[in-house]
């Protein structure tokens, strides 16, 4: 996916797909990722963000989806915790990575969808 999030050729309709399948993966049903999948699956989605492809409406609607997907049971169950988990594991480091290596268009055009979304973790 990073290759493919830095190949030019790649229009917005082929960017929105790469969007679309790793919104996919970044909270698998009931399975805690542990290997480092989030700031693997995180770096395309960075890399797409500098490309200016997208506006900052369109980062919040697509990260207000990833966190709309978020499991809301009471009392927690395996899956809950493991979309949290994964969910985390995921925007962590891409909030750090636009606050370090972001330029300043992408931290405006990004950075609010990515707070919205970490703070429906809590």
């Amino acid at each position: 996916m990073l290759q493919l999030a830095l190949n030019p050729a790649l229009d917005r309709a082929q960017l929105d797909a790469l969007l679309a399948a790793i919104a996919a993966q970044v909270m698998p049903t009931g399975h805690f990722y542990v290997y480092g999948e989030g700031d693997r699956l995180m770096a395309p989605v960075f890399y797409v963000g500098r490309r200016q492809a997208l506006s900052a409406e369109e980062w919040n609607a697509w990260f207000a989806a990833l966190a709309a997907r978020l499991p809301r049971r009471e009392p927690p169950t395996q899956a809950s915790l493991a979309a949290r988990h994964d969910l985390a594991a995921f925007l962590l480091p891409l909030y750090a990575s636009l606050r370090e290596q972001g330029t300043p268009e992408m931290q405006a055009r990004m950075l609010p969808g990515v707070t919205a979304a970490l703070r429906a973790l809590d």
